[in-house]
C-alpha cells in the first residue's frame, strides 16, 4: 500500500548483508545473511553465512544454501531476468534454477580465507568485478576483474573501502564504469585500473542545498 502499513518478514537469520531481486513474474528476493557479523575479523571469529529465497515477495524466507564461513556475495542482472551468481572465497558460482543447484563458471587467481564483495555491469558479456579482503582482513584489499567470470585478472589494491563490503557498483551500460565508496566516493573509467575520487567528503558540509 505504497509503504502506509509494514509487518514482519519471517525467516530471517543473521544480519542481512545483501538483498536482490529477480525480474521475474514472482519477483524472488534472495537475502545473502551473516551470523553473527561480517564485520567481525580476526583469529578465533567464526562467522556462517546463508543465502535465503523468497517466493512471496519478501513475506517469508527459506534458506537455499548454506555458506559455512565463506563471507560470499551474491549479485544477478538489474536489467533483465538472468541467473544468479554467488562468489566464495575464490569460486564464481551460478544458478539458474533460483538457488535449488549450482556450477561453477571459474576460480580467481587466490587461496585462502577471504571477504569478498561482488559486482558486474550487464555489458560484455557480463563483466564482473570482485574486491577481496584477504587473509580474513589481514592481507589488504584487491580487486579483481573477469569477462564472463571463467578466467580472472587482478587489477590491483584499492583503499578506502569500507568493511561493510557492499559499496561497489559497475555500470549497466559501459562495463569499464566501476564505483566503490568508503568516507570518499571513487569512480574508474577504465576496469578499476585507476581510481580517481569523486569529491571530498567535506564537500557536502560547504553546500548542502545542492548536494541534498
Amino acid at each position: 500500500d505504497g509503504g502506509s502499513t509494514w509487518r514482519d518478514t519471517t525467516g530471517i537469520t543473521g544480519r542481512i548483508r545483501r538483498l536482490i531481486a529477480l525480474r521475474n513474474a514472482e519477483e524472488t528476493v534472495f537475502a545473502l545473511t551473516d551470523s553473527p557479523n561480517q564485520w567481525a575479523c580476526g583469529s578465533g571469529v567464526v562467522t556462517s553465512t546463508k543465502l535465503l529465497r523468497s517466493q512471496d515477495r519478501g513475506a517469508t524466507f527459506q534458506m537455499v544454501r548454506d555458506l559455512g564461513t565463506s563471507r560470499a556475495d551474491i549479485w544477478t542482472s538489474r536489467v533483465a531476468l538472468g541467473p544468479l551468481y554467488v562468489l566464495t572465497d575464490n569460486r564464481l558460482e551460478i544458478s539458474t534454477d533460483l538457488g535449488d543447484t549450482w556450477s561453477t563458471v571459474g576460480t580467481l587467481p587466490w587461496t585462502g580465507p577471504s571477504r569478498v564483495a561482488l559486482t558486474a555491469s550487464e555489458a560484455a558479456g557480463p563483466t564482473f568485478y570482485a574486491v577481496i579482503d584477504q587473509n580474513d582482513c589481514s592481507g589488504g584489499r584487491r580487486l579483481f576483474r573477469s569477462n564472463g567470470g571463467v578466467t580472472w585478472t587482478e587489477v590491483g589494491p584499492v583503499s578506502d573501502f569500507w568493511g561493510d563490503m557492499v559499496s561497489l557498483s559497475a555500470s549497466t551500460r559501459n562495463p569499464d564504469l566501476l564505483l566503490y565508496g568508503g568516507v570518499e566516493a571513487w569512480r574508474s573509467t577504465d576496469g578499476g585500473t585507476t581510481f580517481n575520487r569523486v569529491n571530498d567528503w567535506w564537500d557536502y558540509y560547504g553546500n548542502r542545498a545542492e548536494k541534498q
